[in-house]
């Protein structure tokens, strides 16, 4: 038969302690190494953070001090007004352009010639079609796109000595300021 331990006196401390197994006092004496480990290496950190930090601040003040202030470079009006020319050419809308023309343009119109001006927003294109019906109908498409503002022919003639006889023809198109995506 199984010893029934029986135990009327109240509890204390000292009884507590007196009847702890050898498991209870391991699991004790682990919980007070753990908590020591832990308040350790939190105060090791705070100590590391605070070298780091002051190791950071040295560095900090060695690069500023080994740093030149830089000289203000006066570039003269007229480089930055042809750089700023530069600048605004590269800066074209391309892929706005070349959608609104691929729109417009059948197989029917050879564009021969595309010369931007940023500046102005022009684009000029030369052309050519078999006849005047064709150049018509392309004027009238392009003026359809709504990226160009205004479509204007500025001149026109029959290649002559062409067998084919095509009509060359030259446009002013100005594109708007708002850059529409596709």
């Amino acid at each position: 038969m199984k010893q029934i331990r029986i135990d009327f006196a109240k509890g204390s401390l000292r009884r507590t302690i007196w009847h702890s197994t050898p498991l209870h006092w391991f699991i004790f004496v682990l919980g007070v190494v753990a908590c020591l480990t832990v308040s350790y290496t939190i105060v090791h950190n705070q100590g590391l953070q605070q070298e780091q930090q002051a190791y950071r601040n040295k560095i900090l003040k060695e690069r500023n001090s080994q740093i030149a202030p830089v000289k203000k470079i006066e570039i003269p009006m007229a480089q930055a007004s042809a750089v700023n020319q530069v600048v605004l050419q590269l800066n074209l809308p391309w892929r706005e352009l070349q959608y609104a023309l691929e729109e417009a343009t059948s197989e029917k119109v050879a564009v021969l010639a595309l010369e931007p001006d940023a500046k102005s927003r022009i684009l000029k294109i030369t052309a050519e079609t078999k006849n005047s019906d064709d150049m018509l109908s392309y004027i009238d498409r392009l003026k359809l796109q709504d990226f160009f503002v205004s479509v204007v022919l500025n001149k026109h003639e029959i290649n002559e000595q062409d067998a084919n006889k095509p009509w060359r023809f030259q446009l002013d198109l100005e594109w708007s300021e708002k850059v529409n995506k596709p």
